[in-house]
């Protein structure tokens, strides 16, 4: 459906081609790299101390005093799930995302600098995938 808007808004023909010079134009992600945003969003808020408490029970802080480095700041314990639906709630969904990010992404002083900042990193990366085939072939 999001294919089908993109080619109607971008007057394109039926079969064209939907890539990431089109959803730069458009300014939209794909809906997966959306379910992402959205998701990081979340935890960013939850570090803000801006979610609601339901919300804020789901995450965990990753907190390891004896070893305090770099790469454990800002991080979320990664919960056990022994099922593949427990493996797309958000719950389990979000501290894996939000690990992976950059540092300078999660030290973003306001929700809105950081929603342009995950934008531009999903952009990056839908123009890497898009640009070596065998990444796009494996994800």
């Amino acid at each position: 459906m999001q294919n089908k808007c993109i080619r109607f808004c971008l007057q394109l023909d039926n079969r064209s081609h939907i890539g990431e010079a089109q959803f730069k134009i458009i300014n939209w992600l794909p809906v997966n790299d959306r379910v992402k945003q959205i998701s990081n969003v979340y935890v960013f808020k939850y570090f803000s101390n801006m979610t609601p408490y339901y919300i804020g029970e789901l995450f965990e802080n990753h907190e390891n005093r004896s070893t305090r480095t770099r790469n454990s700041f800002l991080k979320l314990k990664q919960p056990s799930v022994k099922t593949n639906f427990g493996k797309k709630a958000l719950f389990y969904t979000a501290p894996v995302l939000w690990n992976k990010l950059k540092c300078e992404i999660k030290q973003c002083k306001s929700v809105n600098s950081f929603k342009h900042a995950i934008k531009r990193n999903l952009f990056e990366e839908l123009g890497l995938k898009e640009k070596d085939i065998y990444l796009f072939l494996i994800t």
